[in-house]
C-alpha cells in the first residue's frame, strides 16, 4: 500500500504539463518542499507522521503540536520546510521556531528567510514582488 505522499508526489510526476507550477500544486505536502530544498532528503516514516502533524495544523484539525524524537531524525530540517510549506498555503502567518536552544532557532529562522530570499515572490526584507506567484 502506498502512502499519501507517495500518490501525491507519483500524480505531480505524471503531469504533461512542462509549465512551472504554483506553490501550491507544486508542494501538495512539506515532504515535497523539503525534497526540492535539499535534494538530498530521505523520507522516513517517523518524517511521514511529522507531515502529517504539519498538515493537521494548517487544516486546524490539531493546531498545536510538540514534536519530540531522538537526535539526528530530521525533525529541525523538516521543520524548517514546514515553516516554508505553511507560508506558501498562506502568506499572512505568524511562524515561531521554538527550541532548547536559542541558536538552532536562530538558525532555522535565517534559513526560512534565506529560502523565501532566494526562491519566494522576491521578498528581500521589503515588500513582496507583485509580479511574481510564488
Amino acid at each position: 500500500m502506498t502512502s499519501p505522499l507517495d500518490r501525491a508526489a507519483e500524480r505531480l510526476e505524471n503531469r504533461a504539463d512542462p509549465k512551472p507550477l504554483p506553490a501550491l500544486a507544486r508542494f501538495p505536502t512539506p515532504a515535497h518542499l523539503a525534497r526540492y530544498i535539499r535534494h538530498d532528503t530521505i523520507q522516513t516514516r517517523m518524517l511521514d507522521e511529522v507531515d502529517k502533524a504539519i498538515m493537521m495544523a494548517d487544516s486546524g484539525e490539531q493546531p498545536f503540536w510538540i514534536i519530540n524524537t531522538p537526535p539526528q531524525e530530521g525533525k529541525s530540517t523538516r521543520l524548517q520546510a514546514a515553516g516554508l510549506w505553511l507560508l506558501t498555503r498562506k502568506t499572512s502567518r505568524r511562524i515561531a521556531y521554538a527550541g532548547y536552544e536559542q541558536g538552532l532557532a536562530q538558525v532555522s529562522s535565517l534559513i526560512v528567510r534565506q529560502a523565501i530570499e532566494t526562491h519566494g515572490s522576491g521578498y528581500a526584507g521589503g515588500r513582496p514582488d507583485p509580479d511574481r506567484q510564488d
